[in-house]
């Protein structure tokens, strides 16, 4: 965030840039004010295919925009969801820096910073998140916030998430050219997942698998925590190709018939084996991705299905046996009546909870803040 935001600036952008549309909501003091959707030109599978095309659109989108509220809010979140976002965790060992054993922000911070040096692999991604998501201290297991406990040694372990470097970059190349500044990049499937899930559910093990046009994600909660965070190219158009293929057809006709508007002159049966064979295939990837965290067939809470191709006749059935788990269409399921009509935003809605919009006042209270601890730490060495 640029530090020297207008202080009455309470207004926030957000824009989730998905494989089919570009959602894009304005927010004012947490409160949605207005909501936008357009198609995603120059995108394909979540990431800036033609750079012209979707300057143009962006500039179109700036342009409704400003006709509404006179300015663009200066506080802008991207949600991404693109098919090369993914998650790693490692593990790092640190000491409190305090000799009374107290841990600070400063010692979170140091955690985040030593799990860093250790992600050479990803030295060509952009991080968007690191979640610290496993603590023991002094080799007992802490459950919730490190700070103020008391110990030395902090074994933990790092979530991040990350996506290509090479799309972030074009990015932010675009909106500088348009002179404008992206305060924060966020995992579009992490945003989704935080809302859509109970605390209870999160504390179990639950997945939230959503099915896009082009990209389709998965987000896995446990204890609270985030575990896995992945996207993969597959999506309605994949099913819509296959019925196309397989029946014959045009692709028109196949997006009609998958959803059951033009089934009269072909056969029910033959499509559902064909959206049943490419859920599979689907279901086998989720659970090789589950494999990476050793929690194939092992999720209490099941599954939640959402995405554009949630709509589909009997994919819940589908992936509840591919996958062996418990599965929730929030489409139909009746605890999620209150976000329906809000449902294809929801990334917007969370990625707002992010947003640096505060006041300069609270920025100096910050920085005083950690300064502060960094010397009170330094003194801590010499006192008697």
């Amino acid at each position: 965030m640029s530090f020297w935001k207008n202080i009455n600036d309470k207004k926030t952008l957000t824009i989730d840039l998905g494989s089919k549309y570009i959602r894009c909501a304005i927010f004012e003091n947490g409160e949605l004010v207005k909501k936008y959707l357009f198609e995603s030109d120059g995108i394909e599978y979540g990431l800036i295919s033609n750079e012209k095309l979707f300057s143009e659109k962006l500039t179109d989108i700036l342009q409704e925009i400003t006709f509404d509220f006179e300015l663009i809010p200066k506080n802008i979140i991207i949600s991404l969801s693109t098919a090369h976002q993914n998650s790693a965790s490692l593990s790092v060992t640190t000491f409190t820096k305090r000799v009374d054993g107290i841990i600070t922000d400063l010692d979170i911070d140091n955690i985040k910073s030593d799990a860093r040096k250790k992600i050479e692999h990803l030295k060509d991604k952009i991080v968007l998140h690191e979640i610290i998501i496993k603590n023991k201290v002094d080799g007992n297991p802490i459950i919730g916030d490190l700070k103020k406990i008391k110990g030395f040694k902090i074994e933990s372990k790092v979530l991040f998430v990350y996506d290509d470097m090479h799309n972030y970059k074009l990015l932010e190349r675009i909106f500088n050219s348009l002179n404008m500044e992206i305060d924060k990049v966020v995992s579009g499937p992490l945003m989704e997942a935080e809302i859509l899930l109970t605390d209870r559910e999160k504390r179990l093990g639950t997945a939230v698998v959503n099915i896009g046009h082009h990209v389709s994600s998965l987000c896995v909660y446990e204890k609270g925590s985030p575990l896995l965070v992945s996207c993969a190219q597959y999506g309605g158009e994949n099913i819509t190709s296959e019925i196309s293929l397989f029946m014959r057809v045009d692709p028109d006709t196949a997006e009609e018939i998958k959803l059951d508007f033009n089934l009269k002159d072909y056969s029910k049966r033959r499509c559902e084996e064909i959206v049943e064979n490419s859920i599979f295939n689907y279901a086998e990837h989720i659970n090789s991705e589950l494999d990476r965290i050793k929690r194939r067939e092992l999720l209490p809470g099941g599954i939640r299905i959402t995405g554009g191709s949630a709509g589909l006749t009997k994919i819940e059935n589908y992936l509840k046996y591919d996958l062996r788990l418990p599965a929730i269409n929030t489409e139909f399921d009746s605890r999620y009546t209150d976000l329906i009509d809000d449902m294809s935003f929801i990334k917007n809605h969370n990625a707002e909870r992010y947003s640096d919009n505060i006041n300069d006042l609270h920025i100096y209270k910050n920085l005083i803040k950690n300064n502060y601890l960094k010397i009170e730490t330094f003194l801590k060495k010499f006192a008697p």
